[in-house]
């Protein structure tokens, strides 16, 4: 009886397709340096390309595409060519690049035209949706992800499918049906998470569903997939996915206050992700943010930078750092330059809003921050989530305060107070306290002003957030208590407000944030006092606040 013949010996591409299923990255990096570059064998090349992406990279993995791409063309493989094409067009996306990217989409369109149905085709839709739902043309968007579905369904393809779904989750999110919209990426997420999809698939699904969530600050639902999706992380190590994934973690631990852990994820993901291009401008955008609100203009600046040499634009958190930065002018025109460009959807927009107000209630334009109130307000009924409704509240405090509507103020600040401490955001409730520590101020109620502040004082010091624990405690310095009757000069409480700070020294910018007004607003307060009191300068003015009262000496 002859032995048994030997299995063939397993190719170079099988090889590297085990050891990728496998999770083995040690022994995939390995096997990338000794499988040559695959050129003249399409299929090689295309599986060093998926194995090269996975580790993080990028600049060699679109190398290997072409080389698979140049091969499946020139053996007439169109299906197989196509399929690489609209692989290139999403790695040049990512990397910032769309006329490549859609240069890459035409190609691999024209390879389909007059090959039978297959799935490509649907990935081809897909694609053209997810383009469409990114430039807010969300009915061009679900008509084309309908014929992607479709295409799925007769085609039997479930990763397809599965894509197709959880992008109908994010166009229904930003129509305004966000509820819907999650429920739809739910189920993508659970039938990704049995183990049914390609990693590939699953960890997309998972980013996508992840990013809506904190889009939205639907924090108990994070909670919940990164529990159940706690195995296939822990099996799928490696930098792409999980770098995308820390972007999205870093920013849900800013809103928990969790700042240290949050720079650490972004500063990790931004090292990990450092050859796709734009998507790892979010993790420099991430610790930009945290940066300034740690009052680190400069390593703020430098982070800020590197995300837009990476091809991102951070408007809002540029306007921030320049408004951070003294220059409010600049802010508001950079602000203003960024609502403009994004016409929608709603959710978009919302993402600059509430830096707009902020930095519009500073230079006095009004008009413009009412408007944008409006607007916020609007999209939080729309959303109805925690998170916009507590950064409605906060801008509408913001424009009151601003219009002296002390009442208003009062009844917007309280409304963010109770959003945000049901978000679970320090920040955010430290910041609403400023908010009602000011109207409590100017309605004459002292002992809620000083406990306000003294709240928001411990939070911002807990959380590193040093410019606003500094403009709390200039305040605190200053008197932040009202007169208990009238005062000589016939000054109201609010010029008085401002005299208390003028005695400390305090800038009319410095004025401005402490009282959350703009600086032309403190410049007719300066007038309308100085005119009462019969002075022309500030010192004058000083000099005539402690001589009646309005200031007592130190000791």
């Amino acid at each position: 009886m002859s032995p048994n013949p030997a299995p063939p010996p397993a190719s170079a591409r099988d090889r590297l397709a085990d050891l990728v299923a496998a999770r083995r990255w040690d022994a995939v990096a390995a096997a990338l340096d000794e499988s040559g570059d695959g050129d003249g064998d399409p299929a090689l090349a295309e599986e060093l390309a998926s194995a090269a992406w996975w580790l993080g990279r990028v600049g060699w993995c679109v190398d290997r595409r072409m080389a698979a791409f140049a091969g499946w063309e020139a053996r007439g493989e169109r299906e197989a060519a196509a399929r690489v094409a609209l692989l290139l067009s999403e790695d040049h996306r990512r990397q910032g690049r769309a006329a490549v990217a859609e240069s890459w989409r035409r190609r691999a369109a024209a390879l389909l035209d007059g090959v039978p149905e297959c799935a490509q085709h649907g990935y081809l839709r897909l694609y053209e949706g997810e383009v469409a739902r990114r430039a807010g043309r969300l009915d061009q968007a679900r008509a084309l992800l309908a014929e992607a579905a479709a295409v799925a369904e007769r085609t039997g393809g479930g990763d397809l499918a599965a894509d197709v779904r959880q992008e109908i989750g994010r166009v229904l999110i930003l129509d305004g049906a966000h509820a819907e919209g999650l429920a739809v990426m739910d189920e993508a997420m659970l039938a990704a998470l049995h183990g049914r999809l390609a990693a590939y698939t699953t960890g997309k699904i998972y980013c996508c569903l992840i990013s809506a969530c904190v889009d939205l600050g639907d924090i108990d639902r994070v909670r919940e997939w990164r529990g159940e999706a706690e195995a296939w992380l822990d099996h799928n190590r490696v930098p792409v996915f999980p770098g995308l994934c820390r972007v999205h973690e870093a920013e849900l631990l800013v809103d928990l206050g969790r700042w240290d852990d949050a720079e650490r994820q972004a500063a990790r993901a931004s090292e990990e992700l450092r050859e796709v291009g734009w998507v790892a401008s979010y993790a420099d955008n991430a610790v930009g943010q945290l940066r300034r609100l740690r009052g680190d203009l400069p390593g703020a600046a430098a982070a800020l930078a590197a995300a837009e040499r990476r091809g991102a634009s951070p408007d809002a958190e540029r306007a921030l750092l320049l408004l951070a930065g003294g220059d409010a002018p600049s802010a508001w025109g950079r602000i203003r330059r960024a609502v403009a460009a994004t016409p929608g959807p709603a959710l978009t927009r919302a993402r600059l809003l509430p830096a707009l107000v902020e930095i519009g209630v500073v230079v006095g334009e009004v008009e413009a921050v009412g408007a944008a109130v409006v607007e916020l307000e609007e999209t939080a009924v729309a959303y109805g989530t925690v998170k916009l409704r507590a950064q409605a509240a906060t801008a509408r405090a913001r424009l009151a305060l601003a219009l002296d509507d002390a009442a208003g103020g009062a009844a917007a600040a309280a409304a963010a107070l109770r959003a945000w401490h049901e978000l679970g955001s320090p920040y955010g409730v430290a910041t609403a306290r400023v908010l009602q520590a000011a109207a409590c101020r100017a309605l004459g109620d002292r002992a809620g002003c000083g406990e306000s502040l003294e709240i928001a004082a411990e939070l911002f010091g807990e959380l590193g957030a040093r410019p606003d624990l500094d403009a709390v405690e200039r305040i605190l310095a200053g008197g932040a208590a009202p007169p208990d009757g009238p005062l000589g000069g016939g000054l109201s409480p609010r010029e008085v407000e401002v005299l208390r700070f003028v005695a400390t020294g305090a800038t009319n910018r410095q004025i401005a944030a402490g009282l959350f007004v703009s600086q032309k607003t403190v410049s007719r307060h300066l007038d309308n006092l100085f005119t009462k009191i019969g002075v022309s300068t500030r010192s004058a003015a000083t000099a005539w606040a402690y001589r009646h009262g309005v200031v007592e000496p130190a000791g």
